[in-house]
């Protein structure tokens, strides 16, 4: 009987590593009779799984936020996607193994869809998922959707017992496993996963790691960039900004994203009540040992802040205005980096750049002739 393995994640629980080692060792898994199947649309190469079969499944494609961000036709694209599953499921294969984390986000509906197709093809289903305990869930979360957009003082937790009864009642044989013993493991998530889909001699593949997690302070100014320039507007790209933009601060190293007590408080009841859910269901072994929040208040250190000098010369004037405001705002910065940063006083002369944000070609190149302008004007000011 051939086996379909779906790999449900869940976020946050190193599903990108284990996508990229499945990926980096997709020869030897064949000669195994495994078959990882790698999608691709145009020039992407896609192992994560999540992209094709949520854009399939999904009520809504063209509203399926990773085609609004390639700015591709949710249409032709599940077209592609449809036929590369088809081929995947009919290759032939004993074991396929199917990832990704935007799966378990699917409405029911959606989910029995996939099941159905999946059965049809004559496979029988094995199910796996990571579960963090609720708190850590949480701040990964929180960090998570900043990387992609959101800002934090937006956010809301939901607790993940509707999104496990969710995948148990379409998929009743799912294997839940805390994600902290997953750690434990020798080779860690990673090497836990391939011993449990029955991969042999696992020691012999390259085990590939995905630190994806930024600084706690470049996830605070990422947060207010979101906050003061949304990446979307009533649901569609602003075309005043880009995520990428956000990515340049990823190189900002420094101490894990924490939560302080002040943005904990707001979600103690729910976290207390989804740990004595996953008690009542699992065991303590999927539960916080206490919930303490962090001192999760931005410090930028010195080197933070010379890293951060690289990468404003870098950046659009837009970003460059909102990053020398969040720092006169916060006061996080010393006045002699922002001068040196900045090339001006802009704090003691208490000032600030324009707040309207380019919208094309030739008004961001205004826009940066305006800003160099306003920088020579402010430096001549200062020196007199």
């Amino acid at each position: 009987m051939k086996e379909l393995i779906l790999h449900l994640g869940f976020h946050k629980t190193a599903t990108t590593s284990i996508q990229r080692t499945l990926l980096a060792n997709e020869a030897k898994l064949r000669k195994q009779g495994i078959l990882f199947p790698v999608f691709r649309l145009g020039r992407r190469k896609i192992s994560n799984h999540s992209i094709p079969l949520y854009s399939l499944f999904c009520p809504n494609p063209e509203n399926y936020h990773i085609n609004q961000r390639w700015q591709v036709n949710a249409t032709d694209a599940n077209e592609h996607y449809e036929a590369q599953l088809n081929r995947a499921l009919r290759s032939g294969y004993s074991k396929v193994v199917l990832s990704g984390e935007d799966i378990s986000q699917l409405p029911e509906a959606a989910l029995g869809a996939l099941r159905k197709k999946i059965e049809a093809c004559g496979f029988t289903i094995r199910t796996i998922a990571y579960i963090r305990s609720p708190s850590s869930n949480m701040t990964s979360n929180f960090q998570q959707r900043i990387r992609s957009g959101s800002a934090l003082s937006a956010m809301a937790y939901w607790p993940q017992i509707k999104k496990i009864n969710k995948v148990q009642s379409i998929f009743p044989e799912t294997e839940f496993i805390a994600f902290k013993q997953a750690c434990e493991h020798p080779a860690g998530p990673v090497g836990l996963f391939l011993q449990r889909i029955g991969v042999d001699n696992c020691a012999s593949l390259k085990i590939v790691t995905a630190n994806e997690s930024i600084s706690n302070e470049a996830t605070r100014l990422c947060s207010y960039l979101h906050e003061h320039a949304p990446l979307r507007v009533a649901g569609k790209l602003n075309p005043k900004r880009a995520n990428r933009h956000t990515g340049l601060l990823h190189s900002i190293k420094g101490k894990r994203f924490q939560l302080t007590q002040h943005e904990t408080a707001p979600f103690l009841e729910n976290l207390r009540l989804e740990n004595e859910w996953l008690k009542e269901n699992f065991s303590e072994e999927f539960c916080d040992k206490g919930i303490f929040p962090g001192a999760g208040e931005a410090e930028w250190t010195q080197p933070q802040i010379d890293e951060l000098a690289k990468i404003i010369p870098l950046a659009p004037p837009y970003f460059r205005t909102l990053v020398f405001n969040y720092f006169n705002e916060s006061r996080l910065m010393p006045e002699s980096d922002i001068v040196r940063i900045f090339d001006c006083h802009y704090t003691a002369l208490n000032t600030q750049l324009p707040p309207e944000l380019p919208t094309n070609f030739w008004q961001r190149r205004i826009a940066g002739l305006r800003f160099r302008l306003f920088r020579i004007r402010k430096a001549i000011l200062v020196r007199l």
